[in-house]
């Protein structure tokens, strides 16, 4: 049996108490990240979005994302020359939007 990173992610938070995670960039990310992306999940979303290029990747330069996507407020987030850094072996990053509208959000980001 296969399990996307997607429903591993959710099992493993759901055991500790977190919502469901909703999906931020890259689609369905039990494909993988695709070549122009890398794959993102946004917790509690309702309608935000995260790209991260692989060319931001290997640029690594320090980035403030804007993630309002279809959302009706926006949120930003910073991702560090050290988070590409650890994008670039693959590894998770986990990252916190600013606050918008009373709340924000737990992001991660991976890159294969």
């Amino acid at each position: 049996m296969k399990i996307s990173r997607k429903d591993l992610l959710r099992s493993a938070l759901a055991a500790v108490g977190v919502n469901a995670l909703g999906t931020g960039c890259g689609g369905d990310d039990s494909s993988g990240p695709s070549e122009s992306s890398c794959s993102s999940e946004i917790v509690d979303n309702h309608g935000h979005t995260l790209v991260v290029s692989q060319a931001e990747v290997q640029a690594a330069a320090d980035k403030v994302y804007s993630i309002k996507g279809s959302a009706a407020h926006t949120h930003e987030v910073t991702i560090t020359s050290s988070h590409f850094g650890d994008l670039k072996t693959g590894k998770l990053v986990a990252l916190t939007s600013t606050t918008a509208a009373g709340h924000s959000h737990s992001i991660t980001v991976q890159c294969g």
